[in-house]
């Protein structure tokens, strides 16, 4: 990630453009630390504010009087000192970025849900641009936000001008793939000088997906022992 950053190239597929583009911006910062001081700060940050934010959807989701400000700041703790947590907050990772803006999203809807106002709407789009151009697994998150729209659509009054607003944040929210077909470097972990190429990075065709070694193959019984391995 760190060398993918210096060389203005991308990393390993699917590319992580907005990963890659903050990271370049951090690392200009005059902050007296090495570059990949600078760009672990892309992982504390992404954790610091999750952690936030966390603490905020627990208070709007929950009866008032069920929630005890010193039980809540020790799960909050609790969190941020597991070790996997911990861990990606000091590394340079894409994790804690996908955290953050997957939760971001959470507390859009939760808002939108409340106030149904449509700026939250607004942000609901673009945090789903965002995501998609950030990580893969983001996708998973979609269909509840689907449900929620659908669940709520009878409420949902909108003008085709906020319509046209919504599909223009998902758009800017996406832009940063963009960056993956105008890259101007040789050290990059694939190609995108065509269409295929393109889909076959964002895709991670040759890369794969969700496998803890080489041990494991596309074969479906060794696919099924990936629970087993994610358990271990």
């Amino acid at each position: 990630l760190v060398s993918a950053i210096l060389t203005k190239g991308f990393p390993h597929p699917p590319g992580y453009p907005l990963y890659t583009m903050l990271g370049i911006a951090t690392n200009s910062l005059p902050l007296g630390l090495s570059p990949a001081g600078k760009i672990t700060l892309i992982s504390l940050f992404s954790t610091f504010f999750s952690l936030l934010l966390f603490t905020k959807i627990v208070k709007e989701i929950a009866t008032p009087k069920y929630i005890h400000t010193i039980i809540l700041s020790a799960v909050t703790y609790l969190i941020g000192f597991n070790y996997l947590i911990w861990l990606y907050s000091i590394i340079p990772e894409v994790l804690p970025l996908n955290t953050l803006i997957t939760l971001s999203l959470f507390y859009s809807a939760i808002r939108w849900y409340k106030t149904h106002r449509t700026q939250y709407l607004y942000l609901i789009f673009f945090l789903i641009g965002l995501g998609i151009a950030h990580h893969l697994t983001f996708i998973i998150i979609i269909p509840s936000i689907i449900y929620l729209l659908y669940s709520q659509r009878k409420k949902l009054h909108t003008t085709y001008k906020e319509k046209a607003f919504m599909i223009l944040a998902f758009f800017i929210g996406i832009l940063p793939l963009a960056y993956l077909l105008y890259h101007r470097s040789e050290v990059s972990w694939g190609n995108t000088r065509t269409l295929g190429e393109f889909i076959a990075v964002l895709s991670r065709a040759q890369y794969g997906s969700f496998t803890a070694g080489h041990f494991i193959t596309n074969i479906a019984s060794h696919r099924v022992l990936q629970i087993k391995n994610l358990f271990f």
